[in-house]
């Protein structure tokens, strides 16, 4: 092995070896705590968010708490201050005109309204504000501080509110349109209540308007310890906002979009995670109900997770710690099992290279000692087989030595008989490739004897028919020559017809000359009748008539006689046609009776020829069925022929299969014991390169 080789291999060894093991199975645990660290840590996350979102929830309804009891509080106030008779009667206008009891009237209502602020810690200033034409009273002035100005509050937006909401009273964060009147400003106040003066007769003769003390909301704020970086504020659904004094901050509740989104959910109370400036905020809220106001806050989530972060703090810590205490017991145990691995290695080197007389030393007491002692009985083991094998590699050489002389002698007799069976395979394959052409020309030969026997047959059957075609033939042209002997009677008899008809028509002649010679006379006759009418004058008219008539029937009986000569003329030139052509027929059906004598002859041969052409084809049929039979007792001689040369075939080839492997078996039989001698003779000088016995 070459040093570059070595070298990969030592730091293969390195990257494998048994100290990384051992410390990455010490890591494990480590790896488990650190797993157990992060679940605690996002387990404590989630637990100290959860309570915290809560207990801020809890906080600020209880400030919410302490607002509504306050106001409520001042609601009661005003409704006892506004039960007064004193002032239902001076807003009423009871007093206007009377001077003494009006100024009376007023100085007792500023009294008591001043004692109504005053006993209470709450409020920093009230004011009636009447719409009669009296003056309006405020805490912060015996004087009319008013005067016609009052009409800027009754037409004012939070006026206009309230008169809008149909309620008893409602709660405004500013009221601009005093503020200008009275020595204050909105900073002054938190928020105000306003509220109807009611007359004797629950008539609306005016307003109260009774203001918070800011100072007391600040402090109430100020108390509420939500953590550091965190806002809690007091805030009005008109705008205004409210903070504890220590509290500066620049930041803006109203122009929030989470704010007007509080505003205008249904819910009372909720808690959510907002971004303010890039950064995380819990924004938490609640509705001070039926006041037009909620109070709510901000806390950083980084303050809410300040205890989970010291945990995962705490938790990376320890794991540090630990992977290192790991590392570093892991690192002394591999580093001393790798120093005895090494030793045992070295060992094991020299003994691969054949000295099996080296000795495996150690001082530890564990399983690494018995390895050893397991390593050293192997050895000694080792020793004594190699001792044994030289002894038994001996006797196989002589062996070996033996079989092959005896498998070349089985090897040489066994070519010469497969020699020998494949000279005698191939005689029988010829002779069954013979046998096998034999049969198939037999079987052509057959095929042909067939078809001609076949051919005869059907040759036979038509002479058959043909011969009884002839007998058909030969009784119908009887038949056919009775016939035109009747023909020609019939046609001399109408020869002799068409002559009487001929002599007939010439007697019609002669009648048709005396019609006409009579229809002469008979014109004639009328001609002198017409003639003696003339001269007989008027008297003679009538047989003018009938000489008129007699010489119209001469002419006409002159006319039909005329036509019927031509018909006789017609008559007479179609009756010669006819006669010569029943002449001709006469003569023609002589000639067909000549020619019916010769074919009632031919037919006559024909039978005769037929006759001895089916007595010959019987014969050639009997010589086929003969010739059929033996070429069936041919084929069957021919196929066991053929079959016994294929079972020789098959059982040559079985044969020469049969010698091949055993050629075959021999032929590796004898290069196994050459093997043999070879392994043999090598494992002699493998065991040379062993020591086993010490060196003298």
């Amino acid at each position: 092995m070459s040093a570059n080789e070595e070298k990969k291999t030592k730091v293969v060894w390195e990257i494998s070896g048994i100290r990384l093991k051992l410390i990455g199975a010490v890591m494990i645990p480590v790896i488990f705590i650190l797993v157990l660290g992060w679940f605690s840590y996002k387990r404590a996350a989630e637990n100290n968010t959860a309570h915290y979102e809560e207990s801020t929830l809890n906080s600020i309804n209880t400030v919410n708490g302490y607002f509504e009891m306050g106001f409520q509080m001042i609601s009661s106030q005003a409704s006892m201050l506004l039960a007064d008779k004193q002032i239902q009667n001076y807003f009423s206008g009871a007093y206007i005109g009377k001077e003494a009891e009006e100024q009376k009237a007023y100085n007792d209502c500023y009294n008591r309204l001043y004692a109504s602020v005053v006993s209470s810690n709450l409020l920093s200033s009230g004011h009636l504000i009447g719409t009669k034409d009296v003056k309006s009273i405020s805490s912060t002035s015996k004087a009319d501080i008013f005067g016609a100005g009052k009409n800027e509050f009754i037409n004012s937006a939070e006026c206009e509110a309230f008169k809008n909401s149909g309620g008893l009273e409602y709660w405004v964060g500013n009221h601009s349109s005093i503020d200008g009147k009275i020595d204050t400003n909105r900073y002054n106040y938190s928020i105000s209540l306003i509220k109807d003066i009611l007359s004797a007769t629950n008539q609306k003769c005016g307003y109260l308007i009774f203001d918070v003390n800011l100072e007391t909301v600040q402090n109430i704020l100020g108390e509420t310890n939500l953590g550091k970086q965190s806002v809690i504020g007091f805030i009005t659904k008109d705008g205004k906002e409210i903070f504890p004094k220590e509290m500066k901050t620049k930041f803006s509740f109203s122009e929030s979009e989470f704010v007007k989104s509080a505003w205008d959910s249904e819910k009372e109370k909720d808690v959510k995670y907002v971004t303010v400036n890039n950064k995380k905020y819990l924004f938490t809220y609640v509705k001070t109900e039926g006041y037009n106001a909620m109070v709510c806050s901000l806390i950083p989530k980084e303050v809410i997770l300040k205890e989970s972060n010291e945990v995962k703090v705490i938790t990376i810590i320890l794991v540090l710690i630990a992977s290192f205490i790991a590392i570093f017991v892991g690192t002394i145990i591999a580093r001393g099992m790798a120093k005895t691995i090494r030793r045992v290695n070295k060992g094991l080197k020299i003994a691969s290279k054949g000295d099996l007389t080296v000795e495996l030393k150690t001082k530890r007491h564990d399983e690494f000692r018995q390895l050893m002692a397991g390593i050293m009985n192997m050895l000694s083991s080792m020793c004594d087989l190699i001792y044994k094998v030289t002894g038994v590699g001996r006797q196989v050489t002589n062996a070996a030595q033996d079989v092959t002389e005896n498998s070349e002698i089985v090897l040489t007799s066994t070519k010469e008989i497969k020699q020998a069976i494949g000279d005698i395979e191939e005689s029988v394959i010829v002779q069954a490739k013979d046998s096998e052409h034999c049969l198939d020309k037999m079987n052509e030969l057959s095929n042909q004897i067939g078809i001609v026997s076949e051919s005869a047959n059907e040759i036979a059957d038509i002479a058959d028919q043909t011969k009884e075609i002839t007998v058909n033939g030969r009784d119908m042209m009887t038949i056919l020559e009775t016939k035109v002997k009747d023909t020609t009677e019939v046609t001399q008899g109408i020869v002799k017809d068409i002559e009487n008809l001929v002599n007939e028509t010439k007697t019609i002649e002669g009648i048709v000359a005396s019609i006409n010679d009579i229809a002469d006379q008979t014109n004639l006759l009328s001609l002198n009748a017409s003639i003696e009418a003339a001269r007989a004058g008027e008297a003679g008219k009538g047989f003018a008539v009938v000489a008129d008539e007699i010489r119209k029937l001469a002419a006409g009986s002159a006319t039909a006689a005329s036509e019927i000569v031509k018909i006789l003329v017609r008559i007479q030139l179609q009756s010669e046609k006819t006669v010569k052509t029943a002449k001709s027929a006469n003569e023609i059906v002589a000639t067909q009776e000549e020619a019916l004598g010769s074919t009632k002859s031919v037919f006559e041969n024909i039978d005769q020829y037929v006759g001895k052409l089916t007595s010959n084809l019987s014969c050639i049929a009997d010589n086929i069925n003969g010739m059929q039979e033996n070429k069936n007792e041919t084929l069957q001689n021919i196929e066991h022929i053929s079959g016994s040369a294929q079972q020789i075939a098959a059982t040559m080839e079985e044969l020469n299969a049969t010698s091949g492997s055993q050629l075959g078996a021999v032929e590796a039989l004898n290069r196994t014991a050459m093997v043999l001698g070879d392994e043999a003779e090598r494992l002699e000088r493998t065991i040379r390169i062993f020591k086993i016995e010490e060196e003298q």
